[in-house]
């Protein structure tokens, strides 16, 4: 039986990426998953990536995420 809240699984299941060494001028990418694993809706607003470097190429396309749902980003 699954949780009657929603709860948000990030995969994989960082706070902070490491890229490694990148030649300069050269783009890096890396896919993560979000996921609803319980209840009710995960509503997104945003998905921000900090630091000078660092941007979102692809935004998650399915921003009301109910009971086992995922969207990619």
């Amino acid at each position: 039986l699954a949780p009657a809240n929603p709860i948000f699984t990030l995969t994989p299941s960082v706070s902070s990426w490491d890229f490694g060494q990148t030649m300069v001028n050269t783009a890096a990418t890396k896919q993560f998953t979000i996921t609803n694993s319980g209840g009710g809706t995960i509503n997104l607003s945003s998905v921000v990536a900090t630091g000078t470097y660092y941007s979102i190429s692809v935004a998650p396309t399915d921003v009301a995420l109910t009971a086992g749902e995922s969207t990619n980003f």
